[in-house]
């Protein structure tokens, strides 16, 4: 007994300093990450950009609903495509489907001047409910948002006729192929989404014999480029645009063999057609860890110039750089593997200038070289094609449209609030120096604030506070019931007795 006594005494003391443990390296995980966005937020205010007071059309702030930082970013990104806007403001005529109805109305609500921020609670619900991946209110991947989005609204804006791929060469074995799985793919994502953000990738399968001329092609459509910035052969991180999109398209060995002689089969990925609209992104997470170092990106730049085969366009056009790609947006992201905040920048088509997005916070952009170029944090890149023709009639029409449509006119919120969650209940800390912390009890605070979930390593999540004048009204209201009902029972009593 008397050691069975002095086991759990040291299991108790052994627990009690992996709880410290634990907190210790909480409370230097939230030391670390508010100097980090204090340090960000700084650079903003203090180097590159303005803080936004006045309204500008095309820049508003979305709301954080509790961990929605990713789709906020990616609504942003996708708000400021110049082409998708107008089609959808302009141009399209289908009003059934849940998702376009509610993206309509956010495009609304995030481009016109009655706004300076707004919130996109009711576009989540319906995304949630066309792919359920998204309806909780945990962190998510921005990319797998912006794909989903662009996938429900390329259901909702699909359109009957079907305009097939037309041969420019009939003698060219590969086109002819190549048209066979176009025409194939058309009949179903035949929608301004698959003119946008559709390109298709040539998958070459050679056999390793010299003896066997074994060739296969396949075509297969893409709608953003999954880029490594870790090379796994030479084991070493690769740190610029062109080498990543190099590796991409490097030979692999293939799982299948030879149909002819059994050997083995070499598979290499080239770019066959590139999309007027092309996204990159960059996969940062390595063996689960996020490589965060600076992987060059250009503003403009030639496909040419980076790819393997010179990539041919999906669409006519009468200018001469029809394959000069300019730089229309990125996201960036701070924080952990699996878990963090995601911001911004985005190039607004109706006076080019750039903006970074925090959530409902929102900056003009003094340099794009020094703050928006090359940035570490980048993980998401949007390209646009210079064959894409901004009409100022158009943009006018957009703002007209907008103004009149929007339906939370003169919001005025306060900036939201965030707060740490854990095991126990919740904390708030508010930053106080490029050292320190304190822990509140203030639920008041305007200060961007990091919850901790109860998982083992201990990742960090945003969770915005923005129901709390709703609770205490809730709250306030019940009180008054209950208050009325004793005073009833005291009268009721009384009277009884008297």
């Amino acid at each position: 007994m008397v050691e069975k006594a002095e086991n759990f005494g040291e299991s108790k003391i052994n627990d009690e300093e992996k709880k410290n443990r634990i907190e210790k390296e909480k409370s230097e995980i939230v030391v670390k990450t508010c100097k980090k966005i204090n340090n960000i937020e700084k650079n903003l205010n203090d180097k590159c950009v303005n803080y936004i007071k006045e309204k500008i059309y095309g820049c508003v702030g979305l709301y954080n609903l509790g961990n929605t930082c990713y789709m906020n970013s990616s609504l942003q990104i996708l708000k400021n495509i110049y082409p998708l806007t107008k089609y959808i403001l302009l141009e399209n005529k289908i009003e059934k489907g849940k998702i376009i109805k509610e993206y309509t109305n956010l495009l609304y609500n995030l481009i016109s001047k009655n706004n300076s921020s707004t919130e996109a609670s009711e576009f989540k619900k319906a995304l949630s409910k066309y792919d359920d991946y998204f309806s909780d209110n945990e962190q998510k991947d921005c990319i797998k948002c912006i794909t989903s989005v662009l996938s429900a609204l390329n259901k909702d804006l699909k359109r009957n006729e079907i305009n097939n791929y037309e041969i420019i060469n009939e003698n060219d074995e590969e086109e002819i192929k190549f048209k066979e799985s176009y025409n194939k793919i058309i009949k179903r994502k035949n929608s301004i989404i698959f003119d946008l953000f559709f390109g298709f990738l040539k998958l070459l399968y050679k056999c390793t014999s010299t003896k066997c001329e074994y060739k296969k092609v396949v075509f297969q459509c893409f709608n953003y480029l999954d880029l490594s910035v870790f090379d796994i052969d030479k084991n070493k991180i690769i740190n610029n645009l062109e080498d990543c999109i190099k590796y991409y398209e490097r030979e692999i060995k293939s799982e299948f063999k030879c149909e002819k002689c059994g050997g083995e089969i070499i598979m290499k990925n080239i770019i066959y057609k590139l999309p007027k609209i092309l996204i990159i992104c960059f996969n940062r997470v390595f063996n689960y860890e996020h490589l965060n170092h600076l992987v060059k990106y250009p503003e403009y730049f030639n496909p040419n110039n980076y790819f393997s085969e010179k990539p041919k366009t999906l669409f006519p056009s009468n200018t001469k750089e029809e394959n000069l790609y300019s730089l229309n947006g990125l996201i960036i992201h701070f924080g952990l593997a699996n878990s963090g905040h995601k911001t911004s920048f985005c190039k607004n088509f109706f006076n080019d200038n750039w903006f970074y997005f925090n959530d409902s916070s929102k900056y003009s952009i003094k340099f794009i070289t020094k703050d928006v170029l090359n940035r570490k944090d980048a993980f998401l890149l949007v390209y646009q094609n210079s064959s894409i023709d901004i009409n100022s009639i158009d943009k006018k029409s957009i703002k007209k449209k907008c103004d009149i449509n929007c339906k939370n006119k003169f919001i005025n919120k306060s900036i939201p609030n965030y707060f740490i969650f854990n095991d126990l209940g919740f904390s708030i800390y508010n930053y106080k120096n490029e050292n320190s912390f304190e822990k509140t009890d203030s639920n008041n605070s305007d200060d961007n604030l990091i919850q901790f979930n109860s998982e083992p390593n201990m990742d960090y999540k945003l969770h915005h506070n923005q129901n709390e004048k709703k609770s205490n009204k809730a709250f306030f209201f019940l009180l008054f019931l209950i208050i009325l009902v004793v005073v009833f029972i005291i009268v009721m009593k009384l009277f009884n007795f008297i």
